[in-house]
């Protein structure tokens, strides 16, 4: 009788970026049919849940008896869920839609020539004379905020983000060039992208007979990071996939994950990007991509997928200590706040886990959050307990963050 102990999961992209980063467009395979190497792992103590596959069988009746004459299978669909502690972050490239290996500052350093707001694409600098098609620029604004773009196209002085904004950014805030050159320590950066990306997984099984899986068309529709007090840092991702082939050859065995483990204890919360909250004891992030497997006549599996709307869902719980934490920013997005205010200012909250290492070996994963709102506070009062404050918020955009050793990632642009 087998146990998980006797299976194993990779995965691979059916769709990534070509090596010449600056053509920015370029794809290689399509859904169900490229297969790339399925050397990819998704973090340490994986398991595969809820692995369904659907016939969608109907029953057809028709006169003279009472009992259906004929099943019809319809179109084919299978979906399942993967769980791991958190661990290597580069499973968030297809989860955000992009993968991008910043290097070190080497390049032109400018500023913006004027305000741009969350959300857009342009920004518009006091010059764009070396600025080039696929490089890679750090926009830093007054309250400290970073994020990695890769320019699309340049016209005058105004840049073209293959990726929307996060955050908001003034005139003046600074703009620096990156080369995708250094030694020791990488950042990768995973951006929003309005693309779907979709991978393929090999779920092998060690049985008397050796079973091979391959899921095609996987498209992830629900990320879920959750954190809480003396446990590790865990994921859980729910996929769809359009079709698969099973074939009995030999087993292939878990690769071992190289990337360190993350706990609660290496976590920080903050909010705003410089203000740490100190008290939080349990956070969750939800992404939910609401993508739609796409079938066409004379095809029983899906031939693509369309993205609609992405939407971010956090939640935190914290010792009440003091309402400037929290509750203050619900009433006016400020700490300032003593009642609710007819316009509420935007904020932006910050989580990063740290391995605690230091040099080379120190790593990273971040998670960032623009255009920040406190949309539910819930106070729970008794004598027999500490006062918690359980929050939910609404944000209009995320970007995700890596400090790592490795000197590769899975790139997916367009």
């Amino acid at each position: 009788m087998p146990s998980g102990a006797l299976s194993s999961v990779h995965y691979g992209y059916e769709k990534y970026f070509n090596s010449d980063a600056g053509t920015g467009v370029d794809w290689d395979g399509a859904y169900k049919t490229a297969e790339s190497s399925m050397i990819y792992t998704f973090g340490h103590g994986v398991k595969i849940s809820n692995l369904e596959r659907n016939n969608n069988v109907e029953n057809i009746w028709g006169l003279g008896s009472r009992s259906p004459t004929v099943n019809l299978p319809k179109q084919f669909s299978g979906s399942f869920s993967v769980d791991f502690v958190l661990s290597n972050p580069d499973i968030f490239t297809h989860i955000m839609g992009s993968g991008l290996l910043v290097g070190s500052i080497g390049g032109a350093s400018t500023t913006l020539s004027s305000d741009v707001r969350a959300s857009n694409y342009d920004i518009v600098v006091s010059s764009a004379a070396s600025i080039e098609v696929g490089d890679v620029l750090k926009l830093t604004n007054s309250a400290t905020n970073t994020e990695y773009i890769q320019v699309g196209a340049v016209s005058g002085t105004t840049v073209t983000s293959l990726s929307a904004l996060v955050f908001d950014y003034s005139s003046g805030d600074d703009v620096d060039e990156y080369t995708d050159s250094t030694s020791g320590v990488y950042t990768h950066v995973y951006k929003e992208m309005n693309n779907v990306p979709s991978i393929q997984i090999l779920n092998s099984l060690n049985l008397s007979t050796d079973q091979q899986f391959l899921l095609k068309g996987c498209i992830n529709n629900n990320a879920t990071i959750s954190a809480a007090i003396n446990e590790p840092a865990t994921v859980k991702l729910d996929y769809t996939y359009m079709n698969e082939v099973r074939s009995a050859t030999g087993f292939t065995a878990q690769t071992v994950e190289s990337y360190d483990v993350f706990a609660f204890s290496h976590g920080s919360v903050s909010m705003p990007n410089s203000t740490t909250l100190a008290n939080i004891q349990n956070i969750e992030i939800g992404i939910t991509q609401n993508n739609d497997v796409i079938y066409g006549l004379g095809n029983r599996t899906g031939t693509s997928a369309v993205g609609k709307n992405r939407e971010y869902s956090l939640s935190a719980s914290m010792y009440f200590l003091d309402p400037e934490d929290l509750l203050d920013y619900l009433y006016n997005g400020t700490d300032s706040g003593t009642t609710p205010a007819c316009s509420i200012a935007d904020t932006t909250i910050k989580l990063v886990f740290d391995n605690c290492q230091t040099g080379n070996d120190n790593k990273t994963i971040q998670f960032d959050f623009g255009n920040v709102m406190i949309d539910t506070e819930t106070l729970n009062q008794a004598v027999d307990a500490a006062i918690v404050e359980d929050v939910t918020f609404k944000t209009l955009s995320g970007q995700i963050s890596a400090k790592t050793s490795e000197s590769t990632i899975p790139f997916i642009w367009i």
